[in-house]
């Protein structure tokens, strides 16, 4: 649905509040408790005025921008495992009910003419296997990328801008193409800029949507590897793609690999990046029905990774069990993408 007041309000609220995002998100609850609370606080002068809230209520009817907030069930599972998890997500176009099982890949803005065919060949072969890419709709690998996963499937795209505002520019007609076969997301409202600082909380988005990430030439200081260690940081797997070591935009794409990412010479090394490589994981082909959530808190795997690893499931499929035993209050959700069972509030399983 287009988003109400009160959701623009919230959003504003904690736009640039990290901080209090954590701790309301830590403490549970739904937007309207999350809402309640900043109002309690402070009178937020900051606000923007009622009028320029409702040109921004104008604007998503206009352009079909929707939004989901954190406590719907359409809310991609794989977010609620951030720190600071975006209160409403905006979108443009189709946001699947069932969490996809995506590939994230991003690198550099200014890559070879190889480094960008290399990431539309991935990208193609990353959709045709059923894990299309997300990216963030940059210049260069972000770009070609996307393109790749179109030819064969949907992609999606996370902006560091209101979705009323493309960016880069000349950007604007493959955004409409994604729209047309999966979803554009942004936690900022319409009408915000592209701002630098506004690019690497895009980028915690990207990392926490993939179930792995792909680099594909970045230079020593790019964005991508932000993304990169933000994606280690939750667990996922990481590969890049070698090349030249003259070549300064790969400087640290090769680092990665120096450093023990996965090697990805072509299409046939992806499946180690989405977990079908390999010996299967202990308890893999267990029944879903045995894992219930009485049973993970008892063994300490209400946590998406160690889960995933003991039942064999795919981390997509953990994160939509995890988040249907939180709808029906089974678990409820901590602090770092953790979970304790209701019955036990005082102890912290998985942690």
């Amino acid at each position: 649905m287009h988003p109400t007041p009160e959701q623009l309000e919230l959003a504003h609220r904690l736009l640039y509040r990290p901080e209090r995002l954590a701790a309301l998100a830590g403490a549970g609850g739904t937007g309207a408790d999350w809402l309640a609370a900043l109002r309690a606080e402070d009178a937020a002068s900051d606000l923007p005025s009622p009028g320029a809230l409702a040109a921004q209520r104008a604007c998503c009817r206009s352009l079909d921008i929707r939004a989901v907030p954190f406590e719907a069930a359409t809310y991609p599972a794989a977010l609620r495992l951030l720190r600071e998890p975006p209160p409403l997500l905006f979108y443009r176009g189709r946001l699947p009910a069932a969490a996809e099982s995506l590939l994230a890949v991003v690198g550099s803005r200014r890559a070879s003419a190889a480094g960008l065919e290399m990431a539309r060949r991935l990208g193609r072969a990353a959709a045709a296997a059923g894990h299309p890419v997300v990216s963030g709709l940059a210049r260069g690998i972000d770009q070609a990328a996307q393109r790749g996963s179109l030819e064969l499937g949907p992609s999606w795209a996370v902006l560091g801008c209101g979705l009323d505002r493309i960016y880069p520019p000349e950007a604007r007609s493959l955004a409409e193409a994604l729209v047309a076969a999966g979803p554009l997301l942004s936690e900022f409202p319409p009408g915000t800029p592209p701002l630098p600082f506004h690019f690497p909380r895009r980028n915690r988005l990207i990392a926490a949507l993939g179930v792995g990430l792909l680099v594909v030439e970045a230079g020593a200081a790019s964005g991508a590897l932000h993304t990169a260690r933000e994606s280690q940081g939750l667990g996922r797997e990481l590969g890049a793609v070698p090349a030249n070591p003259l070549n300064p935009s790969a400087a640290g794409s090769n680092r990665l690999l120096a450093e023990g990412c996965q090697l990805i010479l072509g299409p046939e090394d992806l499946p180690r990046l989405w977990g079908e490589a390999g010996a299967a994981p202990a308890g893999a082909g267990t029944a879903p029905e045995a894992w219930t959530p009485e049973r993970c808190g008892r063994e300490g795997l209400l946590d998406a990774e160690r889960l995933s690893a003991r039942a064999g499931w795919l981390l997509t499929e953990t994160l939509a069990r995890l988040a249907e035993w939180e709808r029906e209050g089974s678990i409820e959700r901590l602090a770092g993408g953790r979970f304790r069972l209701v019955a036990v509030a005082g102890e912290e399983a998985g942690g």
